[in-house]
């Protein structure tokens, strides 16, 4: 028995469209491809300790509303000042040495605990800092610590499984319908 053109496939060679798919990989993609990104953008180049002077250490706070309570929240903001390692820099000696700075942010449930934290760090006081060579541009190039932190592998895998879930739904509704 011959099939005629006009006739449907069978259910198992029912594929899904086109425009399904691809609007399925394209997040999967997107995702990988920010993955990627911050994966290479950390890697800082030449990493080396180098002293933090504190420059400021103030509170800003602000309020949050978790399931109808509003819940006050205050950062300590620390800023600290070092001299700066890149390139540009190091190879143009007509150029006057740059400071560079980091900031580090602490969370406090209470304003006065923020407030005694700050007052417990002195200005001036020093912390070691990671600095790289990477040029100035590069928003990477410092580290308050040597070790890489990379996004949580949920963003790529939370897509994957999304489309494989559909692929499979689609799979299975194809079936039936035959």
């Amino acid at each position: 028995m011959t099939a005629t053109p006009d006739a449907p496939a069978p259910a198992q060679a029912r594929r899904p469209p086109r425009e399904l798919v691809a609007m399925l990989l394209f997040p999967v993609i997107v995702c990988a491809l920010l993955y990627a990104y911050y994966f290479f953008a950390q890697d800082v180049v030449n990493p080396a300790p180098v002293v933090g002077t504190l420059t400021s250490a103030t509170c800003t706070g602000g309020s949050i509303s978790q399931q109808g309570a509003k819940t006050s929240i205050v950062e300590l903001r620390t800023t600290y000042a070092f001299p700066s390692r890149s390139r540009d820099f190091a190879q143009s000696p007509a150029r006057t040495a740059t400071q560079d700075q980091i900031t580090d942010y602490v969370e406090y449930e209470r304003a006065s605990d923020c407030e005694a934290a700050a007052l417990a760090l002195p200005k001036g006081s020093t912390r070691t800092v990671w600095a790289g060579e990477n040029p100035m541009s590069d928003r990477f190039r410092a580290r308050l610590t040597a070790e890489r932190q990379y996004p949580p592998l949920a963003l790529l895998w939370g897509p994957i499984l999304f489309a494989a879930a559909v692929f499979w739904g689609w799979r299975r509704f194809a079936a039936r319908g035959a």
